[in-house]
């Protein structure tokens, strides 16, 4: 970086970010999915990890950092929080990095100034699963991939071997990460293909085709996975609604309408003055139009006619791939704009909508939006005397999703056995009937008890309380009919 100020302003920005993600790591409770990233590593190997996550729909490469983090580090929620959220500041310098590939240090900065504030961007590097992971791979990825283009790779020939070795690596790992990180190497196929068409061809162009080639054989031992997957017939997702794209462009910033009508008015400037410069002078050298165009649409295009056609798979969550081309976008879009007092005014504007989303609208760091199991398992350990003379049952995925809990205050108490469906009362019965405890409890997190179980419960048994949390619930019963 040749100018001081450059480095300045990205030490700040990087605070500023790095600030909002490790603050309050441990405010709320795990909820239920990164209790499942935790069930996945609870393995004596390595190699059970991998054999693990072959029943799960997602690659093993961040269960793997996740099993050497804990052993290393411990499994508080603080800690595997930790992870995410280095993963998420290192996103800014990524991004910054992008930036000034593409364009310039002045879109570099407004780029990683947008992420640091970008509620998603925070939202998921404070939370134990591979979503942060996945942001900054793909970004990695698409810099090592703009690298090794043929425009680019005759101006940095010294370092060209580096730039393939690099882009193998971190796309190996993405699509490792994440199916949907398929989609991003996908794009990338898609651009090459384009450029083709849209540029003169040049020589050189197999180059980064023999490196996707490379890529698809080092995920071959996946393969039989994602087959697996795509055979699935049903799943939790819904169909997509035509509007999908808005909606999850505005949550990306939080839902909040301020930071949303700016963000659309950053990427509006984009295409706007894009199209006139290419009237009067087309783009020379990489495309970088067409290149953020390609990353932002192909992946969800892609997934939106997956979901509509066959199985879903679009979630927002899902679509964080994205979010560094869409910010892309803002950056180049605000830089366009020539007048310096607009421009200053619109980089204040976004900074204020950005903190508004977070503190106003959201109440991102005091308000609690996540499943409380914790607060469900630290009734059971404030209630010692009772819990003492109790079953304990639950509704959940897991038991270990409640019994972590009792595990991180080294509790002796555990869950005895998963009650949800009218299946399970005779299971129940025999368990009641086995043990001389006075009472029950009966702990509900993300799951929702059949009716059917839940009356036999009522019916049979004392209710002596029962109290609502968020996305989860606990009663308790006196075991006398």
């Amino acid at each position: 970086m040749k100018d001081k100020r450059t480095l300045l302003f990205l030490f700040i920005i990087i605070l500023l970010g790095g600030t909002l993600r490790f603050a309050k790591l441990d405010y709320q409770s795990l909820w239920n999915d990164e209790l499942s990233s935790l069930s996945r590593t609870r393995a004596s190997s390595l190699v059970e990890v991998i054999k693990e996550s072959r029943s799960d729909v997602h690659p093993p490469f961040y269960y793997c950092l996740l099993y050497l983090w804990q052993n290393t580090f411990g499994n508080s929620p603080f800690s595997i929080r930790f992870l995410s959220a280095i993963f998420g500041a290192l996103s800014i310098v990524a991004i910054f990095f992008l930036g000034r590939q593409l364009y310039s240090e002045q879109e570099a900065l407004i780029s990683a100034l947008i992420l640091s504030l970008s509620f998603y961007g925070i939202y998921y590097s404070q939370e134990a699963r591979s979503y942060s992971l996945l942001l900054l791979l793909s970004m990695c990825s698409y810099l090592f991939f703009i690298k090794i283009q043929p425009q680019q790779s005759r101006a940095n020939e010294s370092n060209l071997i580096t730039s393939y070795v690099c882009y193998i690596l971190f796309t190996t790992l993405l699509i490792y990460t994440h199916y949907f990180g398929v989609l991003v190497f996908f794009s990338q196929f898609i651009f090459i293909l384009l450029s083709s068409f849209v540029q003169k061809r040049e020589k050189g162009w197999f180059k980064p085709f023999l490196s996707q080639i490379l890529v698809c054989l080092l995920y071959l031992p996946q393969i039989s996975t994602i087959r697996a997957n795509m055979n699935i017939a049903e799943t939790w997702i819904r169909k997509p609604h035509f509007d999908f794209f808005i909606q999850y462009f505005n949550k990306y910033w939080g839902s909040d309408e301020a930071f949303f009508l700016l963000a659309s008015l950053c990427i509006f400037c984009f295409f706007y003055f894009r199209s006139k410069k290419s009237e009067k002078n087309p783009e020379p050298g990489l495309n970088s139009t067409l290149l953020v165009v390609v990353w932002a649409a192909a992946p969800l295009i892609i997934a939106y006619g997956r979901s509509v056609f066959s199985t879903p798979i679009l979630t927002d969550r899902n679509t964080i791939i994205v979010l560094a081309p869409l910010i892309l976008m803002m950056a180049r879009g605000i830089t366009s704009i020539k007048n310096r007092d607009i421009l200053i005014v619109l980089i204040a504007a976004l900074s204020i909508a950005g903190f508004y989303s977070l503190f106003i609208t959201n109440e991102y760091y005091y308000r609690v939006s996540k499943e409380q199991f914790r607060e469900v398992a630290d009734t059971v350990m404030e209630n010692k005397n009772i819990s003492e003379q109790s079953l304990i049952v639950a509704c959940a995925w897991n038991p270990y999703y409640f019994d972590y809990f009792f595990e991180q205050a080294q509790s002796p108490f555990r869950v005895d056995a998963l009650y949800e469906k009218k299946e399970d009362i005779s299971n129940l019965e025999a368990l009641i009937r086995g043990s001389r405890k006075k009472f029950l409890w009966y702990l509900i997190g993300h799951k929702y008890p059949s009716q059917e179980a839940l009356q036999y419960l009522e019916n049979n048994y004392k209710l002596l309380g029962t109290k609502q949390f968020n996305k989860s619930s606990f009663f308790l019963f006196v075991l006398e009919r």
